[in-house]
């Protein structure tokens, strides 16, 4: 899940749908937890420990991921024959269009999102507007095709090792690793339903859930959404272990794109000010508030616009992306993914990540609340 803010309707159907999936596939699988889940799929495949040579592959299609993020994984990894650093991985996915999507994007109901389908490449002589849905299936699986591409080079571990995502789209559907994804009109994508608001970052996101990874972002919406019974400030999946804002599975724009980190002192008697520095120094003297947030370019030159005649001290400081975008855990969970011994830690602190206290969260060690368990 993606977009961390805002409590919608479509919100709480997200969150719904991955709880859903997860109780429909595995009402008593829950009485194991997903670590022994995953060390009988390795025992009955046998554990495959041992690094791909360049130029081998083999394919994932297991239940693992099902019992935590909803979405089983099918998929191909293969080492580069001439580059070793680099792991391909072959993805076939089915986009599904349903009624409600095609309405909006026909211009039944407004939008402005940055991020929604374009069909010029489809629509050059100006024909505009989307009549069928076999052509918002085809802008969609440009836009993912788009992404892809401009992220090769981008999903790095710290060994240098790289993920180079690749996807097939076949329209009959018998593909034995299709994955189906519903392409929806909510604001958070979630692993089996994304959005047509998506960028290439929540793209990327939503992908590496298809191959294993989980969430490691502190959900804002309350438990109170899904559990009636639960405390007013409960948040929702409150078991779940946290990783780094770097952390490409949990702030995918921060770790994808150039970031602007901002610091505003308001009512300053002074005016509007805006200073870019090296590094943000967060204190305000005389005035009567402080905020802090982050932001995308795009998103900074809007919030400048806008408040252009309010009282701020704006203080920024740009970010580049980090160069690394992987924690090794999850690089091997991704090449490795049926080796338990190497990625017992990841394993073991993931089974939380779509639990919430109401429902019992599973003892996990010490190293899943100190982020540990990425390396």
């Amino acid at each position: 899940m993606i977009n961390k803010t805002g409590l919608t309707l479509r919100t709480v159907i997200g969150a719904l749908t991955i709880l859903g999936t997860l109780t429909s596939i595995s009402t008593a699988a829950f009485a194991q937890s997903p670590v022994e889940l995953a060390t009988q799929d390795s025992i009955r495949r046998g554990q495959k420990c041992e690094e791909l040579k360049p130029g081998q592959s083999f394919t994932v299609a297991d239940w693992y991921s099902s019992r935590v993020t909803g979405v089983p994984r099918n998929y191909v990894v293969e080492r580069d024959l001439k580059n070793s650093h680099i792991f391909h991985i072959k993805l076939s996915l089915g986009f599904f269009i349903p009624d409600e999507t095609l309405r909006f994007l026909r211009g039944d109901v407004s939008h402005a999102n940055p991020n929604d389908l374009k069909l010029d490449h489809l629509f050059a002589e100006g024909k505009g507007g989307y009549t069928a849905r076999a052509e918002v299936r085809d802008a969609y699986i440009y836009k993912a095709r788009k992404c892809y591409k401009e992220m090769r080079g981008r999903l790095r571990a710290q060994d240098g090792t790289e993920l180079y995502i690749e996807a097939d789209f076949p329209q009959n559907g018998n593909d034995e690793l299709l994955t189906s994804i519903e392409i929806g009109l909510q604001e958070r994508a979630n692993s089996a339903r994304w959005s047509v608001h998506d960028s290439c970052s929540t793209i990327i996101h939503e992908t590496l859930h298809l191959l294993g990874l989980v969430d490691g972002y502190k959900e804002l919406d309350l438990a109170s959404i899904l559990f009636p019974e639960a405390p007013a400030t409960m948040n929702l999946f409150d078991c779940r272990a946290f990783e780094p804002n770097v952390s490409i599975m949990n702030e995918q724009l921060r770790s994808l794109g150039t970031w602007y980190e901002v610091f505003v002192c308001t009512g300053s008697k002074k005016g509007f000010l805006v200073t870019k520095v090296d590094k943000l120094e967060m204190t305000c003297a005389g005035t009567q508030g402080k905020y802090r947030q982050a932001m995308l370019k795009k998103q900074f030159e809007k919030w400048v616009d806008e408040n252009r005649k309010g009282d701020h001290l704006v203080s920024y400081a740009v970010l580049p992306p980090p160069e690394v975008t992987l924690f090794p855990a999850q690089m091997r969970m991704i090449t490795q993914p049926h080796c338990v011994d190497k990625n017992i830690k990841y394993i073991n602190c993931s089974q939380n990540a779509y639990r919430t206290s109401v429902q019992g969260c599973f003892a996990t060690p010490d190293y899943c609340r100190t982020g540990e368990f990425l390396y």
